[in-house]
């Protein structure tokens, strides 16, 4: 069994859906006042919460995102990257500092050591990759990615991503492809509410411009939302606990729809 050094990096997605993904979910939210898109530029920037960085200089919302830019959260922030292209690309909380998106050809480059994404191409063409994980693939799709210093889990929502390495594997809607710093993958067939869950975290950001997505504001002593769905919880320590989608999204894991016990949170390793 191979050890991946550190610097040895990659998660890669571009182009293998036969044609552009409908608007869903994943879409960037309908009201945010932005300005009109400059040829120059690659994106534009939406930011909820006080710690959204360009270049490590504050941004706020409105800002314009050129080839090259480095884009970063703290706490309880979120940057949304509404791409030229009619993609976008939203950043959860804490998403490291070495986030780029760059031109390559057809398609933009992301680099994140660690964090969270959700991207939606629109047809579009992007890279993703990671410093610590060789994991690498080819995606046009609808994808969560959640990175920390120990595993990638690349979650499909919608549409097909071909995996690269450590194993090649074509993952399609509901897959999720799980990496490890020590180079064993899993690859883990999910309910479309499991797979959709990965990306609930997007909830807790923008509410006031996408409130059908908030759900009940009633709360039980957890703070989480009564009546929600029940499940697992996965911890990127690898332990859980019963929760829902909700919390878990709040408290930074991946919910199982459905799941009873921590079972669900050790994946079958696979060479």
């Amino acid at each position: 069994m191979k050890t991946i050094p550190p610097a040895v990096a990659a998660v890669l997605a571009c182009a293998l859906a036969a044609g552009p993904c409908p608007a869903r979910g994943q879409a960037a939210p309908p009201n945010l006042k932005l300005p009109e898109v400059r040829g120059d530029t690659i994106a534009r920037l939406a930011v909820d919460g006080p710690h959204a960085f360009i270049n490590r200089r504050p941004a706020p919302s409105g800002s314009y995102v050129f080839d090259g830019d480095t884009v970063t959260t703290g706490p309880g922030t979120s940057a949304l990257l509404v791409l030229n292209d009619g993609g976008s690309v939203q950043l959860d909380q804490n998403t490291d500092p070495e986030f780029r998106l760059l031109r390559q050809g057809a398609c933009l480059l992301m680099s994140i050591l660690r964090g969270q994404a959700a991207i939606d191409t629109k047809g579009g063409c992007i890279e993703f990759r990671n410093q610590r994980l060789n994991t690498a693939g080819v995606a046009r799709s609808v994808v969560n990615i959640r990175v920390t210093n120990r595993e990638a889990r690349v979650t499909v929502i919608e549409g097909s991503v071909e995996m690269m390495a450590p194993r090649m594997a074509k993952l399609g809607a509901y897959d999720q492809y799980f990496a490890a710093s020590n180079g064993k993958s899993a690859i883990r067939r999910m309910t479309a509410a499991d797979a959709r869950a990965a990306g609930a975290w997007r909830q807790r950001y923008f509410r006031a411009e996408q409130p059908e997505a908030d759900g009940p504001s009633d709360t039980d002593s957890s703070g989480a939302a009564a009546g929600a769905s029940s499940g697992w919880c996965c911890f990127p320590a690898g332990a859980g606990a019963p929760s829902n989608p909700a919390a878990c999204g709040r408290q930074h894991g991946i919910f199982h729809l459905g799941a009873t016990n921590p079972n669900v949170c050790r994946p079958s390793y696979s060479q």
